[in-house]
């Protein structure tokens, strides 16, 4: 992916065409690039800072051995592949 990417939303709905590059998209990728770094700002977003190196390998998952498309159960345990199924006494 490209550091910066710039589209003309009317005529390339489908973002095609990166125009972050072109000279006469530079006023507004500069406008849009001080639209941003307020926004960061004032939202207090932590989106600027690298995530630990752990939690990138985990790549997002919170606990290990969490699968990242079901996440955890109501009880606290993992719904991940490796998991072992709980049995209950009858």
């Amino acid at each position: 992916m490209p550091a910066e990417e710039l589209y003309d939303g009317q005529n390339d709905p489908h973002e095609i065409h990166n125009l972050a590059q072109s000279p006469e998209y530079r006023s507004t990728l500069v406008r849009l690039r001080g639209a941003l770094e307020s926004w960061i700002e004032e939202t207090h977003d932590e989106g600027r800072k690298l995530e630990p190196a752990e939690l990138a390998a985990r790549k997002g998952m919170t606990k290990e051995g969490t699968n990242p498309l079901t996440g955890y159960t109501p009880d606290g345990n993992t719904n991940s592949p490796t998991a072992k199924p709980k049995r209950g006494i009858r």
